[in-house]
């Protein structure tokens, strides 16, 4: 992936090549500061936080301004990230020009940030003698003044927005992480509600199935069909005994019909098939 050169701010794959060739970067820190840069991996976490009203200083800075700063939009969180992380970047380099390495530096950032730092955090305070008596340099040094004083009001009232923010925004996650802790308790006491409702079963499988077992084989209509002459109903030459017996045909296979089936477990010999009727009927020879 390219990257670009924090120097000649120029993409390139092979960063590091680029720093030695192009650049003439030798010493090996600065170019590992100036990397760090380039990929945006510098550490910004010790650093204070820079938005105006906020008095963080911790060891997280990136998580103080992801969670916190919820007023930054993203494109705004991530320039505020760049410039920290330059500062920082400068910062170093600084810091180590001080300590007069053997390999000289290239970069001169520090001696530029550093310049303007002491421009910036020690302005030259206003002398009564050297006060200018122009009335137009009065006017602007009042107006100045009213300016500074308003910033400083708007100041204290973002502060104090801010503070009020937080709090909120504090509240609410002790609320939300109150009801993460509730809701395991809640389910589970549903759960065993449920579980205790649940309707329990009478009887298991094979008590129903011994029970079903025994009034079959004992109501079981093999003997009497056993009895029944059906080769005498077979031999009769009749018009009258055919119509009987069609006549009766119905009736008895109501009535086999009627009747309680063998269980399942029963031997096939037990069954109400026609071969095993004709089986009962027809007499077989021992030798």
């Amino acid at each position: 992936m390219a990257v670009r050169c924090p120097i000649c701010n120029s993409s390139y794959r092979a960063l590091s090549k680029h720093l030695q060739r192009h650049h003439g970067v030798r010493n090996l820190d600065e170019r590992k500061i100036l990397l760090l840069l380039a990929n945006g991996r510098t550490n910004i976490r010790l650093h204070p936080c820079t938005i105006l009203g906020c008095e963080y200083r911790g060891t997280r800075l990136d998580h103080h301004l992801a969670r916190d700063h919820v007023e930054l939009a993203r494109e705004e969180l991530h320039v505020v990230q760049n410039k920290l992380k330059m500062t920082v970047a400068k910062k170093e380099l600084y810091a180590l020009r001080m300590t007069h390495p053997t390999i000289a530096m290239i970069t001169a950032w520090a001696v530029d940030m550093e310049d303007d730092d002491d421009i910036l955090s020690q302005p030259p305070p206003l002398s009564p003698v050297n006060e200018c008596g122009n009335p137009d340099c009065k006017e602007w040094r009042m107006e100045a003044n009213a300016v500074r004083a308003q910033r400083d009001r708007y100041a204290f009232e973002v502060k104090s927005l801010r503070f009020k923010l937080q709090k909120r925004i504090k509240h609410k996650r002790q609320r939300m992480d109150q009801w993460a802790g509730d809701m395991p308790a809640f389910d589970g006491e549903e759960r065993e509600r449920i579980i205790l409702n649940k309707r329990p079963r009478a009887e298991s499988t094979p008590t129903r199935l011994s029970e079903s077992k025994g009034p079959s084989c004992s109501k079981s209509p093999i003997p009497a069909c056993s009895k029944s002459p059906i080769p005498a109903c077979s031999k009769s030459p009749t018009g009258s005994h055919t119509h009987s017996s069609s006549s009766s045909e119905p009736a008895s296979m109501h009535t086999e019909a009627s009747s309680t089936s063998p269980p399942i477990n029963s031997p096939w010999s037990r069954g109400r098939g026609r071969g095993n009727i004709m089986r009962h009927h027809i007499p077989t020879d021992h030798g």
